[in-house]
């Protein structure tokens, strides 16, 4: 089978970063990466090219086990670029980004590459450090806000300029009171957040592994964001982010603004239960994990102290 036009064209912008892409099948690709880092694998899906690659060097089993402090780093690498587990428990970095079928960019699939690429090779390397990259350029704020309104209203999505130039949006359903941020994010591009639940209200470390579980599998089943752990204001939230490499276009906006919709629906009331020890414990379980002997042990000593 031949490629489709539109993924033909996306198959010369692969060739064109690098000469090591291979097609496996019409809409499908590999990159080969220097060791140890293996493989990209790259995928067109309606109009999402969605990339991931195993947390584990050639010959070596992926890691499982769930981590905070990998959900922290997210903020430290390229937009859209996420840790994530696959439905074997397997830890994956993925991305994916909204690409119109008329206008394919390649220098945002060239940085997502290489955001990609340069954070495995840290996961692999065990290094605690992420790829940093420098902050963009403002753009004038006037403008770029001005610009944002008009895609927020092309999206149909009803919102509230804040002060600091922002724009709140209530996500859907309005039932679950989750609302997000968007702003100009510099070079063209915007950002949006939603805050799910406070990472203080995992306080044993039970709790928080069953935290860590719950938003990898999150960032493994949902297109378009990720979800993570960032501060704000000093309070540390477990949080969704998209973000789009046209602040100028209603379609991308509202692509995100649903995406960011459909992770809240999934896990903001799961979320709040697994605050709860016990319902921690038995969604560990049920995926085949069971506390580790120093969670138990914890666990143990903050309900006896509580008693």
């Amino acid at each position: 089978m031949t490629p489709t036009p539109a993924n033909a064209n996306l198959e010369c912008l692969l060739t064109g970063i690098t000469p090591a892409v291979v097609r496996q099948t019409p809409n499908r690709w590999r990159v080969s990466l220097p060791a140890p880092a293996g493989q990209i694998e790259l995928r067109a899906i309606d109009e999402w090219l969605c990339l991931r690659a195993s947390v584990a060097a050639p010959g070596q089993s992926p890691g499982t086990a769930p981590d905070l402090d990998l959900l922290r780093r997210q903020s430290e690498i390229g937009d859209g670029v996420k840790f994530a587990h696959d439905r074997y428990g397997r830890l994956e970095i993925r991305a994916e980004l909204y690409l119109p079928e008329s206008s394919p960019d390649g220098r945002e699939i060239q940085e997502t590459v290489d955001h990609l690429a340069g954070a495995l090779a840290s996961a692999l390397n065990g290094s605690s450090a992420a790829v940093y990259l420098p902050a963009p350029a403002a753009e004038p704020a006037a403008a770029a806000r001005e610009t944002l309104e008009s895609s927020c209203s092309e999206a149909g999505w009803p919102f509230r300029a804040r002060p600091d130039g922002s724009l709140q949006v209530e996500l859907e359903p309005a039932a679950l009171g989750l609302t997000a941020r968007v702003r100009p994010a510099g070079q063209s591009r915007f950002r949006a957040t939603a805050n799910l639940i406070e990472l203080a209200l995992f306080d044993s470390d039970l709790t928080r592994h069953a935290l860590a579980r719950c938003l990898l599998l999150l960032n493994g089943a949902i297109r378009g964001v990720r979800a993570g752990i960032r501060a704000q204001e000093g309070v540390e939230f477990a949080m969704l982010e998209g973000s789009g490499g046209d602040l100028g276009s209603g379609r991308e906006l509202a692509a995100v603004l649903s995406a960011l919709s459909v992770g809240g629906r999934l896990c903001v009331e799961e979320l709040a239960a697994l605050t709860d020890p016990e319902i921690s414990r038995h969604y560990l379980a049920h995926r085949g994990e069971q506390p580790t002997k120093s969670e138990d042990h914890n666990q143990h000593e903050e309900e006896s102290e509580r008693a």
